[in-house]
Order: C-alpha cells, then sequence, then structure tokens
C-alpha cells in the first residue's frame, strides 16, 4: 500500500514506520521472539532519525496532556491554521480571526498582538520578563530558559503550554463566533496553572508566592 500527496501527514509517518520495520527486517524477528519488548521496537524506529530540538519542552511537563498535545502538534507545524487550509483548498479566507494579518502559526503564535498580551499577562504573573516573539524564536526561547529540573522551568513549561492551548482554543471561539472578546482567558490560564503546580508538592511553596497580593 503506498501514499498519495493527499494523505494525511499521520498516515505518512504511520507508513514510513512501516518501511522502517520491514527494512530492518523487525517485524520476522518480533514473530520469532519469546519475548517482545517495546523499548526495542521503539529504539529500532528511532534510530535513523535525529531528536527534535523542542523535545524536552514535552518531558516532565505537568501542564493537561490535552494542552501538551496542542503543543506537540505546533511544534510540529501540524496546527489546522487558516494559511494550511487555504493551501489545501478547504477554505478561500486565510485573515487572522483576531486581526488583519494572514493567519500563519508564526503569526498566531506570538505575532499577533491580542495573543502577545494574554501571553504577556500570564508571564508577568509567574515573574518572567520577556517579550514574545513569533512562534519559531518562542519556542527557541523556551526550549533555553525551561532546562533542568528546577522549579522555574517546571512552571514555566506549564505556563506556556496552558497558554498555548488556551490560545489555540480562543482563536477557534472567534472563528466560530463563539465569543468575541478575551475576557477571562488570562486569569483561567492562570488558575490552571495554579492547581496543575499545585498537584506537584515541590511546587506549591513557588506558586502560593505568585498568588499572593
Amino acid at each position: 500500500m503506498t501514499t498519495s500527496s493527499s494523505s494525511s501527514w499521520v498516515f505518512k509517518a504511520i507508513m514510513k514506520q512501516r518501511d522502517v520495520i520491514e527494512k530492518h527486517h523487525m517485524w520476522s524477528t518480533i514473530l520469532n521472539a519469546e519475548k517482545v519488548k517495546i523499548r526495542d521496537i521503539y529504539m529500532n524506529l528511532i534510530q535513523d532519525q535525529t531528536p527534535k530540538p523542542w523535545r524536552r519542552i514535552l518531558y516532565d511537563n505537568g501542564a493537561r496532556p490535552r494542552a501538551k498535545f496542542i503543543l506537540w502538534l505546533a511544534c510540529h507545524g501540524k496546527l489546522e491554521t487558516k494559511e494550511r487550509l487555504k493551501r489545501f483548498g478547504i477554505m478561500d479566507d486565510d485573515t487572522c480571526s483576531l486581526c488583519s494579518a494572514q493567519e500563519t502559526q508564526n503569526h498566531l503564535f506570538f505575532e499577533c498582538d491580542e495573543m502577545k498580551s494574554m501571553l504577556k499577562q500570564v508571564l508577568s504573573w509567574i515573574k518572567v520578563q520577556h517579550s514574545p516573539g513569533i512562534w519559531d524564536e518562542e519556542i527557541n526561547w523556551l526550549r533555553l530558559n525551561a532546562k533542568g529540573k528546577g522549579w522555574k522551568a517546571k512552571v514555566l513549561k506549564i505556563a506556556y503550554t496552558e497558554t498555548i492551548y488556551n490560545c489555540w482554543l480562543y482563536r477557534n471561539d472567534r472563528c466560530f463566533g463563539n465569543i468575541d472578546s478575551n475576557r477571562g482567558i488570562v486569569d483561567r490560564i492562570i488558575d490552571t496553572i495554579i492547581y496543575r503546580a499545585w498537584l506537584n508538592p515541590k511546587l506549591r511553596h513557588h506558586v502560593s508566592v505568585f498568588m499572593m497580593p
């Protein structure tokens, strides 16, 4: 079975791994083995791949699984922005739902003034002074500043991941006319950061400091 240019990127990725399995004769090895180790299969599948520089942003990330999934899609450049949908012939208009610019992922995160304002408010709450740029710049900045196992890195990863997720939800709501303002979204993001960080005993004290007036 072959893939076509119209196949989804997920299907193409699955079929690519099938070719890797056939190339290394892994399937016959699996069938003949007395005990199958998933780790061995995984290590064989990734041996020819270059690790993504942003992968550690998702490691030890205390954000909600749904938020991490959206971040993962964004890191792969697979969010269905209007620019992508227009390129695929699904829609004609690629104007940002929040301003008059073209809605690319780079624009949406965080070149768009409204999205940038929300992220700056969240960063200000966790005492991080940073002026957001476009997506490629931000993901590199986050990768460099969320290194290690310290509490600051953990809180920063939660804050960024939940902000990206809520910004994407807000964008979708604006696209479909469900809401007309971002009122309350920053407060909701902060509430989620508090809840997720509170699940980690090592982060509770630091988050409680942020909560003080």
